[in-house]
């Protein structure tokens, strides 16, 4: 199993924690980048660490960096790759379509059956995956897992991936949150009313996520809004390049929202927070099967969002939410507001996204992704066995 810190590393977490208690496999993970989730992976398994090179020096920085032991010597890697060569593992699952440099190196030395759990769309391909090593790795993978079916297009229209190889299995979420803050403790903390009408918008400050849009839609909801019920704008997320975020503050700062915008950056326990919400706003430019909109479905919040690129789209109708035209801002405004001004309609698509949401569990998902690789596993064992 390859893990990567660009693919949703909860999601491989969950599923391997799962697959180990529904299978006999063994397995063993490398880890491209360690994050937080680390020590968690190591408890299901050994687990190896690639080594990601720095940002590229100059010659005479990387001899000093590498005489002070600061950058890595490739050679760790391939060090790397004979030990887990010389394991003779049966099969390469890798978690991210980022880790194309790592499995275009694993590759030369091992010769297992891969399958590559795509989670991406073009954008992010274009800005975490090394495009030429992909290219030469795509023709090796045996099947392709498309988290949605706009993943399982791009695949096809803009890597022509033949159709019959590209497996499509949806993002799955664990049971419900259990919730440790209590309502009011938390409103308090963030300078919202009780009586607030809040939005919710999560992930991280970024382009792709929409973060600027979730400002502007707050700017005409605002204009339209009853003040016996003030609608607060709340985005859980952080680790933005410094300066879109600064762009994002000007922006809220410049539309008299400073008091109704709020940003408290990322959180330890993001489901109190998500709990606060009233409906989730997903203006994601893209997203492929955005985690977190089945995380809110599951906690009922309505959830609205634009067509064309976001794989959530494939769930979510009008009696669950909302989905507006691609970067319509007034649309997105108006769909928010129509919640607003209709508690029945809010409680109706409430218990709706819940039932919604509930086929994109592990307990459905996973045999899905057990059966895929048993499936290439037998098939590669029986092709091996006719030369």
């Amino acid at each position: 199993m390859i893990h990567s810190e660009q693919a949703p590393p909860l999601i491989l977490l969950h599923f391997l924690t799962w697959f180990k208690a529904n299978s006999s496999g063994r397995f063993d993970t490398l880890i491209r980048r360690k994050g937080p989730l680390g020590g968690e992976f190591q408890k299901l398994g050994a687990t190896y660490n690639w080594i990601v090179p720095a940002l590229p020096l100059s010659r005479l920085s990387r001899v000093r960096s590498r005489l002070a032991g600061l950058t890595p010597s490739p050679l760790s890697n391939r060090k790397l790759i004979r030990e887990i060569r010389d394991q003779k593992y049966d099969l390469i699952y890798a978690n991210t379509i980022a880790s194309s440099d790592v499995l275009h190196d694993l590759l030369q030395e091992i010769d297992a059956p891969l399958i590559l759990h795509v989670h991406e769309l073009e954008m992010a391909i274009n800005l975490y995956c090394d495009r030429k090593k992909f290219d030469l790795v795509k023709n090796r993978v045996n099947t392709f897992i498309a988290v949605s079916e706009v993943v399982r297009q791009n695949l096809i229209a803009n890597h022509s991936i033949p159709e019959e190889k590209i497996a499509l299995v949806h993002e799955f979420a664990v049971a419900c949150p259990t919730l440790h803050s209590d309502r009011e403790t938390l409103l308090r903390e963030l300078g919202i009313p009780s009586n607030a009408f809040v939005v919710g918008g999560a992930g991280t400050i970024e382009w792709r996520k929409g973060a600027d849009l979730f400002v502007q839609v707050a700017g005409r909801v605002q204009s339209q809004e009853s003040y016996d019920r003030p609608v607060f704008f709340l985005w859980i997320g952080g680790h933005a390049e410094e300066h879109y975020l600064r762009q994002i503050r000007y922006d809220i700062k410049t539309a008299g929202l400073s008091e109704r915008v709020v940003l408290p950056g990322s959180k330890p326990n993001p489901a109190d927070y998500f709990n606060l919400f009233d409906l989730f706003l997903l203006p994601s430019r893209e997203d492929p099967f955005p985690l977190v909109s089945l995380e809110t479905g599951q906690m009922g919040k309505p959830i609205i969002c634009f067509d064309k690129q976001v794989g959530s789209t494939e769930f979510i109708d009008e009696h669950c939410g909302a989905v507006v035209p691609y970067l319509g801002v007034e649309a997105m405004a108006e769909a928010v507001l129509s919640f607003y001004r209709d508690p029945e309609k809010l409680e109706s698509a409430g218990k709706a996204i819940i039932k919604k949401t509930e086929p994109f569990r592990i307990e459905n998902q996973g045999p899905k992704i057990l059966e895929i690789i048993q499936s290439v596993y037998s098939g590669f064992k029986h092709l091996s066995n006719t030369h």
